[in-house]
């Protein structure tokens, strides 16, 4: 039945992995989340991506931690994935989706349980540095998810959805979503010096 081969080609898909391939692929929602939580949200830096989104959204409404956002905008763009991508790709999606702001909130309880302030931290560090940090982490989990067929959820999705319906590859709509993003950040925020760092992460993450 149709269920059952689902359930079987998750399962071949494991194995395949291996415990390396599950621990590399966790890692790198690690850094997608540490590169979040440590460095991009502290400094303001709305850098592109769904966790770019829930940065913006945390600016405007500070109340509410960003990892709540990218929780939310995650399950929107799963459903629409249901709808206009199929199940295949909603649940090769899904994992990512949940991990990468679980681990945001998990590291974020952990500074918090450690009495340590990562805004007040941040905010001593120069912000090349920041920038640099932020996109070499997010870069580098990223690339090891794409690397084990892994995806971190986001914006992965509105990639294929352009793909599929308006042939517009990934590398092409992957760079204008996040260039729209920042510039909403420019436009909406009052202009810093971070607005070079979100153009500089926007690139560097490519």
């Amino acid at each position: 039945s149709f269920p059952t081969r689902r359930s079987s080609d998750l399962i071949r898909k494991i194995k395949e992995l291996g415990v390396k391939g599950i621990l590399l692929m966790h890692l790198g929602f690690i850094c997608c989340a540490a590169s979040s939580v440590i460095f991009l949200s502290p400094a303001n830096i709305v850098a592109g991506g769904a966790a770019g989104l829930s940065i913006f959204l945390n600016i405007l409404f500070s109340k509410v931690p960003f990892y709540v956002f990218l929780y939310a905008i995650n399950g929107i763009l799963l459903i629409i994935s249901f709808f206009l991508l199929g199940k295949e790709f909603t649940i090769k999606s899904l994992y990512g989706s949940i991990m990468f702001p679980t681990f945001s909130f998990l590291i974020s309880k952990i500074f918090d349980w450690c009495g340590l302030d990562v805004n007040t931290i941040v905010s001593q560090v120069d912000a090349a540095f920041v920038v640099v940090f932020a996109a070499i982490l997010m870069g580098f989990g990223i690339g090891i998810n794409m690397k084990l067929g892994g995806s971190t959820g986001g914006f992965d999705i509105l990639e294929a959805i352009f793909l599929k319906y308006f042939h517009l590859s990934y590398s092409f709509s992957v760079i204008v979503l996040d260039i729209v993003l920042v510039i909403m950040g420019m436009l909406i925020f009052e202009p810093t010096t971070d607005e070079l760092g979100n153009i500089t992460s926007v690139f560097e993450n490519k």
